[in-house]
């Protein structure tokens, strides 16, 4: 487990790099280092921020056409949401993920979102799924 002034250096890094992608032009790369930021607000819980970047990610990712991307990012979205308790906008971006995960064959990811998807429902009561 990282200290929280690993957390920072870390993010400090993924900064750094973020800004090296831009000016290369890697958008790939930036999405990458976007959902890797999104991730390491995640854990130090800072959820609104991560928020933040998961959405640069998610437009970064339909921008260039990278569905694997944005399937994560959209799942991604749906995870800090549903920590921000907003569980129905959770399951709209889980429910976009799924089938992104299903046309790409990533069926590791396909699992957890369902997984996912059941929590939130479960969570809200319903027992609405796919």
């Amino acid at each position: 487990m990282l200290s929280l002034s690993e957390h920072h250096a870390a993010r400090d890094l993924c900064r750094d790099s973020l800004s090296l992608c831009h000016d290369l032009g890697d958008r790939w790369g930036e999405g990458e280092v976007l959902i890797n930021l999104g991730l390491a607000c995640t854990h130090e819980g800072d959820h609104a921020q991560a928020r933040s970047y998961y959405d640069q990610a998610l437009q970064t990712y339909r921008e260039i056409g990278q569905q694997q991307g944005e399937g994560q990012a959209l799942r991604n979205l749906g995870l800090v949401c549903w920590y921000l308790d907003d569980c129905l906008q959770a399951r709209v971006y889980l429910e976009q993920a799924l089938p992104i995960f299903r046309q790409v064959g990533d069926r590791l990811n396909e699992g957890q979102t369902l997984r996912n998807l059941g929590l939130v429902s479960d969570w809200l009561g319903d027992g609405a799924g796919p």
